[in-house]
């Protein structure tokens, strides 16, 4: 797996590029992914993932909420 990562201007979140190279029984098999990884003021924190491959292409979102302290 190889990939590059870059925080974005104002700091509050970071892209991962990621290329990765397998052999599946024999066949060179190759992954992308994009992820942006982002956090909110509010304390929420998200990552929207991109990736495609010989298998097709993959979307996914998810959203973090920080947990509150039990009184």
């Amino acid at each position: 797996k190889k990939s590059t990562f870059t925080w974005s201007e104002d700091g509050k979140s970071f892209t991962l590029v990621s290329t990765i190279i397998f052999d599946n029984n024999g066949e060179k098999m190759e992954i992308k992914s994009n992820e942006v990884w982002k956090m909110a003021d509010d304390g929420t924190f998200t990552i929207d993932l991109n990736s495609t491959s010989g298998w097709g292409e993959l979307k996914q979102f998810y959203t973090f909420s920080k947990l509150q302290p039990k009184p």
